[in-house]
């Protein structure tokens, strides 16, 4: 039977990328935002270019010098799909809403997504197998 152990100390490396993959995300939600309100794009285009886009901050797995708190990207954004309703984020809301999202009020695809993002980077990264999680991440 394996050992397995979870080291719980975050380095400071740790949290530089992981504020590297939240701007980033943040960033391309933004782009979003703008091209659905500057550019007049509605939100089927910019729905595809953030789905497009954001699913790349999984390429930060592999720098994290303790490969576990990848998993907080993934489940922050998973919290802030969740919230994605509400007025603080309804720019970004509108940005990737499908027009049954704007009648319940959630974008139920992306918080599903990034809920399986979630699973499937923990259990690659709490199990040791942190170099292979791009199988799952491909998968999806």
């Amino acid at each position: 039977m394996t050992n397995m152990q979870l080291d719980i100390n975050v380095l400071i490396g740790d949290v530089v990328v992981y504020f590297i993959a939240l701007l980033y995300v943040l960033a391309v939600l933004t782009v979003g935002d703008l091209l659905r309100r500057k550019m007049d794009l509605g939100s089927d285009f910019t729905r595809k270019v953030i789905h497009l886009f954001a699913g790349a901050s999984i390429w930060t797995v592999p720098y994290y010098p303790t490969p576990w708190v990848a998993t907080l990207v993934a489940f922050t954004f998973v919290v802030f799909l969740a919230l994605a309703g509400t007025d603080r984020f309804s720019r970004y809301f509108k940005a990737m809403a499908r027009p049954e999202d704007l009648e319940h009020g959630s974008v139920r695809g992306p918080f599903w997504y990034a809920v399986s993002i979630t699973l499937i980077t923990g259990i690659f990264t709490f199990t040791g197998y942190e170099r292979i999680y791009f199988v799952g991440a491909a998968a999806i």
